[in-house]
């Protein structure tokens, strides 16, 4: 199978040759590209938008976002109070209503509306693709029913993701489980909008879900599964370096291409004031040790957006990544673009350097590159076996999403061990990624 390895940090090479201030780990800004959605203009859409995520289909990319009904007041009316909605996309970047009339809400004068769901339900609903279709149908949700005493969670499944029978849904935990980490207050469990995410490199899912660790302290927790019917004790994520993190909502999905997660959390940059909102970015290899990018500790994402926004996951399109953002309180969703891959790099001066990947178990010579270089700048490559150079490229430059490397002597790889490594030796070239087999 084909790996796509984001240079995230430093983690994939060999550390020895890390200290060299001629190398840089970087993280490109995505581009804003447009707001694809201004203003709540019906009474069921309210003034509040929050728990939006994305899911991307083969004909369309698909925007859920729970709305507030301006008339409803918290305390009361829990059954009411939430509706999730969707707009969906064939380009990315002109959103649309559907036309539905799965349920009744208090704005009825058109006779149709694109609410999927009412309620309770709507505030803890995560749609993902199941391509294994262990429950008979492609889409599956795993929700929060906080209407029941105790409070428990629930799978079902849909063939469309439009049309849902919740009541035939089954349940998975309930609050007092023991498999379940226990925190505090009246929301101590299982909170707010909970990801779900199929690792298809392991082909093990991951529910990952918000719980409050203590007063003031939010964090994530996560269980995992391979049929989606016994799961795991519940483990608390581990944030490498950066505990004073304050994680709202667990926006995770696999990085495109890749066998490593990519989360997108709202951070509360000052305890208990939510107009402190930011959207950043966190790394894992695991799904359980989890970093931030080194340029972004306890940065924004995206430094030209206000605050209190969330960002809701990467969607890809015509060789971009599309990176969707909301602001909460003033019902915008923005879009953000950049390159497929070009997330992150590795960044070296126009002084030549060599830096070494740790052992691969490839299962082919193939290798693709995604890089940029500078005046002057190339990159080589060398592939290695037992630390020694077996075969190595022309000089490469330009500017390529997807190089195909040309091997001088077309060494083949014809061993399964973890001995083989490619060697890089860079000058003034930015390296955004790379493409390999593996087994």
């Amino acid at each position: 199978m084909k790996v796509t390895e984001p240079l995230f940090d430093h983690s994939f090479f060999d550390p020895s040759l890390l200290d060299n201030n001629n190398l840089k780990f970087g993280f490109t800004e995505p581009k804003l590209e447009k707001q694809v959605f201004g203003q709540n203009t019906r009474n069921y859409e309210g003034n509040y938008t929050f728990y939006s995520y994305i899911l991307q289909t083969d004909d369309s990319i698909n925007l859920f976002y729970n709305a507030k009904p301006k008339n409803i007041i918290f305390p009361g009316g829990i059954e009411n109070r939430a509706h999730l909605c969707l707009l969906n996309s064939q380009n990315g970047l002109d959103f649309t209503r559907p036309s539905f009339n799965f349920v009744k809400t208090n704005d009825d004068r058109l006779g149709y509306n694109n609410v999927l769901i009412k309620g309770f339900l709507a505030e803890n609903f995560p749609i993902f693709i199941d391509p294994q279709n262990l429950l008979g149908e492609k889409f599956v949700s795993i929700f929060r029913v906080c209407n029941a005493k105790p409070e428990h969670i629930d799978i079902t499944c849909s063939h469309d993701f439009r049309v849902w029978n919740t009541t035939k849904s089954k349940q998975l935990f309930h609050m007092n489980d023991e498999l379940i980490l226990k925190g505090f207050g009246w929301t101590n469990y299982v909170d707010t909008l909970s990801t779900t995410v199929f690792n298809p490199y392991n082909k093990t899912y991951y529910y990952f879900t918000r719980y409050n660790k203590f007063t003031g302290k939010r964090h994530i927790q996560y269980s995992t599964s391979k049929d989606l019917q016994i799961w795991s004790k519940f483990k608390e994520i581990n944030f490498v370096g950066h505990d004073k993190y304050n994680i709202y909502v667990p926006t995770i999905s696999m990085y495109p291409d890749s066998p490593y997660f990519i989360g997108f959390p709202p951070v509360l940059a000052r305890e208990k004031d939510y107009s402190s909102f930011y959207a950043t970015i966190l790394f894992s290899k695991d799904g359980h040790t989890w970093r931030t990018h080194p340029t972004l500790k306890y940065n924004p994402l995206l430094k030209n957006i206000p605050s209190h926004c969330i960002a809701t996951g990467i969607a890809i399109l015509n060789d971009f990544f599309y990176i969707y953002v909301v602001h909460v309180q003033k019902c915008e969703i923005y879009c953000y673009s950049i390159p497929k891959h070009r997330l992150f790099y590795l960044f070296c001066s126009n002084t030549t350097n060599t830096i070494t990947s740790l052992p691969l178990k490839l299962s082919s010579n193939s290798l693709t590159l995604n890089f940029k270089t500078n005046t002057d700048g190339f990159i080589v490559v060398n592939l290695l076996y037992n630390n020694k150079i077996i075969d190595t490229s022309e000089k490469l430059y330009g500017n390529y999403t997807n190089c195909y490397v040309k091997w001088k002597n077309n060494h083949p790889v014809d061993s399964i061990d973890s001995k083989y490594s490619f060697q890089f030796i860079m000058n003034n070239v930015f390296l955004y990624s790379f493409t390999y087999d593996t087994f």
